[in-house]
């Protein structure tokens, strides 16, 4: 049996012209979870890591350290499946027509990008109203191909790593609640529920064999936990 642990990137630039950066807050996530993991002696048969920037980031400094140990250390791969949604053009999309239903979501929208409170209301209607399919999204922009392309994903996984390795998997917060919706059979809403109490540089197990997977743990940040400034426990 194996465990991969997949762990969701640093705090993101939120309001800044290059999103998929991470912020000084999301660099110093980055580093206590490189230092925690060393410290612990958890060593990883491989790395894989997302394709966006902020993925890349997140899991350098343990790359770094992986490194500079010496001998042949982990595999080093890119996983495109395990890129997040494209929550950017949800929003495009879906705004204008949320707007004109409601009054108070017209509000949130006209605060979105100066009032992190207003953001997340708007966030998080829109998010629900994407998951349940009530749009007109093209069909690959779709909650169901998230979904499933996700699951492509870990299932690779599964075959390639499903016997006896450790495996970092650095990911955002919708991979990594799409996997746990599939081993849970939870609901699409539940499913983007969960996704909001991902912790920026948290880390969530799972237990696989080639043929099956299961929850191990969810949502482990003990090195944000010990950090003196209880703000950098962020989930956006």
């Amino acid at each position: 049996m194996s465990i991969l642990y997949f762990i969701r990137h640093g705090q993101a630039s939120f309001g800044k012209s290059d999103y998929d950066s991470l912020s000084p807050v999301g660099e110093l996530q980055s580093r206590l979870l490189a230092d925690y993991l060393l410290s612990s002696h958890m060593t990883f048969d491989a790395i894989l890591v997302g394709p966006q920037q902020r993925h890349r980031q997140t899991a350098r400094p343990l790359i770094d350290a992986c490194q500079e140990k010496g001998g042949t250390g982990p595999e080093i791969v890119e996983i495109p499946e395990m890129a997040e949604y494209d929550f950017t053009t949800v929003l495009r999309e879906l705004i204008p027509v949320m707007t004109a239903e409601s009054e108070a979501f017209n509000r949130d929208a006209g605060l979105m990008f100066t009032d992190r409170k207003a953001f997340q209301r708007l966030f998080e209607a829109v998010m629900l109203r994407w998951v349940g399919g009530d749009h007109h999204l093209p069909a690959e922009l779709t909650w169901t191909a998230f979904k499933a392309r996700v699951i492509r994903g870990v299932e690779t996984l599964m075959a390639r790593y499903g016997r006896g390795k450790n495996v970092a998997v650095f990911t955002s917060g919708g991979p990594i609640s799409a996997t746990i919706q599939e081993v849970l059979r939870l609901s699409d809403a539940m499913a983007m529920q969960v996704n909001w109490q991902v912790v920026n540089g948290s880390m969530t197990r799972f237990k696989c064999t080639h043929e099956k997977i299961m929850m191990a743990s969810f949502n482990e940040y003990p090195w944000l936990e010990m950090h003196a400034d209880r703000e950098i426990i962020t989930y956006r």
